[in-house]
């Protein structure tokens, strides 16, 4: 932004200024004030009495100018003014001070959204005809040269891309009876004969300079409840452009305006310079991720907002409660988030001016890192740090954090702050945290008297029930290695002569109190086995309680959570990430009976957040069409707000089938047995449909080439990790001496540190799920969401041999024809099509790619 070469011609010699006591009011002071330096100001404002009128302008003027000698003091005259009476209400004293005035600013207006048209009306057009009746006599004395009014972009509803700042149409549509109110307001002043500009300035935020702002409603709404953890979604699409100007802007230009010739209007707007919603979202990003120190769980999703208009009419019990909540509350903001709010042109201003307004990118960290650091203006000086953003929305975390150094200590903890708060949820069966504290104990005890201690190495049946989460917890307290397994799974070999742990049943098996395991307290996991045979991955006794804490930050989790877990309990996703992430925060662990549904599951334990993999909310979203079909939805949904997967990147043909269904995002967690949970964000959509989110603190991404070496950002490679939650080694091989863990996945990081992950390397017989055609690459997931978005067929997975890419389908009932050659879409290569009734699948619900390698015609 530069100064013009000339600011006006003649500075006038007396202003008044109606609405100086607003953000706007006082930023076009502080610039008026030093441009005019010899110019007299007459502040006028609402106010109760003498008293009140010098108390509220005596505070806007110590914060537009700061200190002020007695001569600069001088050059200030208040009034009191009240736009509702036919003389603004001014004594003989205002009157005579007004006599003078040659340039009146006129700024008060009501911007309320939800006003009724009569109150519109009288609060913004009976008001600006009282002002005209004034300014009529002040100009038949001979004193007023211009009326500057200050209006709003947002009058122009033209349908054309571009609105250039001619006369609102008052026959055309508005978004609601603000805008009507000051376009019919801008009717009176250019009928009434008096010389008049009008300023249109757009959604104004602080200050370019330093952020600073008074008061902050608007965009700052949204802004505030991010922070605060209280928005579950970004309520707009992502590359709609949301015209946002800085208040200093707005002040020097309508000060370099001043002497325009009167009957203009100008546009006071960013213009095409507008930033798109995913703009100001980084940034706000940026500044609360930098002001709270906090992960990427402030990620948010991308949420169309007529999914959001739809959860007012949505069945009974489907919608979330806080997505209804946060609908009512943004319903007056949608028409400005989507598709509908023209460009506006602000070339007239550029060119009368020679000031461009700055960009988003330059100044938006500033303005909302002020707000942060003021608290949003809070009244009371409570200096209090916003809690950060959850992933979908919540309260602040306010219970102290334990120690994390073993999740023994985790459970005390909780017992101690939630002691008749629910653990574990199993069918009928509550658990509270003090009956989870005395069982784990009691049962630890009964381990040890049967020989378990320190070292021990035992294996775990688990079943989905309470008990076996107790066994499995007094196993780890009395210094076990425990390896856990399927509830009808025996240990493998290589895990070496055990013991075998039931809930329900004494030990079974030989314990060799002489061979002892140096994990002691410690953990092992098999792999899933979806592409290759299966291994055990041992974790140390810190790898839970630090994966607990982590997760529960990223995710959000305050303690007032019911978490689903669809996955059994043997799988790391279950008792590695989400089950400690549970405990860390003190929320309850909800284990649905096998009989249950999923809906079923979240209705009649009131469940607030679903984990699971793909499968899972295919499998949810199936159930929801057949209850429709069938007149059986009569469920209780609405606590239902989060919902997370695991496994493969979310594909979005799934993602916008379950969005559209439930209206609620799907978040996005990645991880694996060797590492834990790794990444994680709730912001995935469809222009990024690949990216599983930032990493957790303390894990590090690499992305490499086959020979090792890292490659740039944004280039295609094989994704390496290092996390604080790492495996020790597998069991049976040598402990790794590196900190390092290939993933097996290619993937790339983005210019913001996201990990994107395109598919899995190649695996046995020359099946992989990348290949080439015609120098392009392609990835298994970007020819199932063609498939899938064709809606032929219901569930689709493809790997590739060599350029083929061969799809195991189940087909949609009466889809009709599925013709490979017009379902390829961009794919290259040729399209092998396999009708199959179900998907092959592991224990834990994921597809089972080897089962399907050896199902290859």
């Amino acid at each position: 932004m530069r100064n013009p070469p000339e600011a006006v011609s003649r500075p006038p010699r007396s202003v008044a200024i109606i609405g100086v006591t607003g953000h706007l009011g006082r930023e076009l002071l502080s610039t008026m004030f030093h441009e005019y330096r010899e110019t007299k100001f007459l502040l006028m404002a609402r106010a109760d009495s003498e008293g009140h009128l010098r108390a509220r302008l005596d505070e806007a003027v110590d914060w537009s100018l700061g200190p002020l000698s007695d001569l600069d003091r001088s050059r200030i005259s208040y009034a009191r003014v009240d736009l509702t009476q036919r003389d603004l209400g001014l004594d003989s004293l205002g009157s005579s001070l007004l006599e003078g005035v040659e340039d009146l600013y006129s700024l008060a207006s009501n911007i309320s959204f939800s006003m009724s048209a009569e109150q519109a009306r009288e609060a913004n057009v009976e008001t600006v005809n009282n002002l005209v009746h004034s300014c009529r006599k002040l100009r038949e004395d001979g004193s007023l040269r211009v009326l500057h009014y200050v209006s709003t972009a947002y009058v122009a509803t033209t349908r054309k891309p571009v609105a250039e700042p001619v006369p609102a149409d008052l026959g055309e549509r508005f978004r609601n009876t603000y805008e009507r109110s000051k376009a019919h307001a801008e009717q009176l002043i250019r009928e009434s004969e008096i010389p008049f500009l009008i300023y249109r300035p757009s959604i104004i935020v602080g200050s370019s300079r330093t952020g600073r702002a008074f008061g902050f409603d608007t965009v700052y709404n949204f802004v505030r409840s991010y922070a605060r953890g209280t928005l579950p979604f970004v309520p707009a699409t992502p590359g709609h452009r949301l015209d946002i100007v800085p208040s200093d802007y707005v002040a020097r230009a309508m000060t370099a305006l001043a002497d325009a010739p009167p009957g203009e209007t100008f546009h006071v707007t960013a213009g095409a310079g507008a930033p798109s919603v995913r703009e100001v979202y980084e940034s706000v990003r940026a500044a609360v991720g930098a002001h709270q120190g906090q992960h990427s769980g402030l990620d948010l999703r991308f949420f169309p907002p007529e999914l959001i208009a739809r959860a007012e009419s949505a069945p009974p019990g489907l919608a979330s409660s806080r997505l209804k909540r946060t609908a009512r509350l943004i319903s007056t903001y949608l028409p400005f988030l989507d598709t509908g709010v023209p460009e506006f042109d602000n070339t007239a201003t550029i060119r009368a001016t020679g000031l461009h307004p700055p960009k988003l990118k330059d100044y938006g960290t500033r303005v909302w890192s002020y707000a942060l650091e003021h608290d949003f203006g809070s009244r009371n000086g409570d200096a209090r740090k916003p809690a950060r953003a959850k992933a979908g929305g919540g309260r602040a975390t306010t219970t102290p954090r334990p120690d994390p150094r073993s999740l023994d200590g985790v459970i005390l903890h909780a017992a101690r702050h939630r002691p008749d708060g629910p653990a574990i949820v199993n069918a009928d069966t509550v658990l509270t945290y003090t009956e989870l504290a005395r069982e784990v104990h009691e049962r630890a005890r009964l381990l040890e008297e049967q020989g378990i201690a320190s070292g021990t190495r035992v294996a775990l049946a688990m079943a989905h029930d309470s008990a076996s989460v107790v066994t499995f917890l007094a196993a780890l307290r009395a210094g076990a290695n425990v390896l856990l397994l399927p509830e009808d799974a025996a240990p493998p070999p290589v895990w070496g002569p055990t013991l075998t742990l039931r809930a329900h049943e004494p030990p079974r098996g030989h314990l060799d109190p002489s061979v002892l395991s140096p994990h002691a307290g410690g953990c092992a996991f098999a792999t899933s086995g979806t592409t290759g045979r299966p291994k055990l991955v041992q974790h140390p006794a810190g790898s839970l309680p630090a994966s607990g804490r982590s997760t529960a930050d990223a995710v959000g989790l305050d303690g007032s959570e019911r978490v689903a877990l669809f996955l059994p309990l043997y799988h790391a996703f279950a008792s590695g990430i989400v089950l400690p992430s549970a405990l860390y925060a003190g929320c309850a662990v909800v284990l649905p009976p096998a009989h249950w549904t999923g809906l079923e599951t979240l209705s009649r334990t009131r469940v607030t957040h679903a984990v699971g993999v793909p499968t899972h909310f295919h499998s949810l979203v199936e159930e929801w069409r057949e209850r429709e079909r069938t007149g059986d939805t009569g469920l209780r949904l609405s606590r239902w707000t989060v919902s997370i997967c695991g496994d493969d990147p979310v594909l979005p043909a799934l993602r916008d089938d379950f969005e559209r269904t439930f209206l609620r995002p799907l978040a996005q967690g990645y991880g694996l047995s060797e590492v834990l949970l790794s990444c994680f964000t709730a912001a995935a959509d469809a222009e990024a449909p690949d990216c599983v989110g930032m990493p957790l603190p303390g894990t590090e991404i690499s992305v490499r080439d086959p020979l090792g070496r890292t490659l740039p950002s944004g280039s295609q490679g094989r994704v390496w990790v290092s996390t604080p939650t790492s495996m020790v080694g597998y069991v049976g091989s040598e402990p790794r001496e590196s900190r390092w863990t290939d993933t097996g996945d290619i993937g790339w990081v983005d210019a913001h540190g996201r990990l994107h992950v395109s598919g899995r390397l190649l695996r046995q017989d020359g099946i992989c799920e990348v290949t080439e055609v015609n120098g392009r690459s392609f990835t298994s997931r970007q020819v199932e969401n063609i498939l899938l978005c064709s809606g032929k067929f219901r569930r689709v997975k493809v790997v590739f041999a060599g350029r083929t890419a061969h799809a195991f389908v189940v087909v949609e009932p009466g889809a009709g024809d599925h013709d490979p050659r017009e379902l390829a879409g961009a794919f290259a290569g040729p399209i092998r099509i396999t009708p199959v009734s179900r998907l092959p699948e592991t224990p834990v619900g994921k597809v089972d790619r080897t089962a399907l390698h050896g199902m290859i015609p």
